[in-house]
């Protein structure tokens, strides 16, 4: 319909088989060159390749996830724990749970795409 930024809500549930193919949806929408993000009470999620500047609060919480498969080179600065092109292997949890240091941090994966979910625990 000629949008090129979606919010999705409603997407993630009891259902996880539901929820992980809706995560999914991000990539297809990537693909097509439209901005998306999951949205629910306690969180955030959006698809990222190469070089980000992600928008956060000084003390908030947020994880990066290989989406494809292992990320070849991660660079993460701005947050409690920093990459310098570092291999993040999809079967490991090494990018969970990181912190932002200010209100935003830098990311960048090169070629690889990762999962940077935003998480505020209630």
């Amino acid at each position: 319909m000629g949008s090129n930024e979606m919010v999705l809500l409603g997407v993630i549930g009891s259902r996880l088989d539901h929820t992980l193919a809706n995560i999914s949806m991000l990539y297809y929408l990537y693909e097509r060159g439209v901005k998306a993000e999951i949205v629910n009470e306690n969180n955030r999620i959006i698809l990222l390749k190469g070089k980000n500047v992600l928008k956060g609060k000084k003390g908030g919480t947020i994880s990066f996830i290989p989406f494809l498969g292992h990320v070849e080179k991660i660079t993460l600065r701005g947050f409690y724990y920093n990459l310098d092109e570092a291999e993040l292997p999809k079967d490991i949890s090494l990018g969970i749970s990181n912190i932002f240091l200010g209100e935003e941090g830098y990311i960048d994966t090169g070629d690889d795409y990762i999962l940077a979910i935003y998480s505020h625990d209630m």
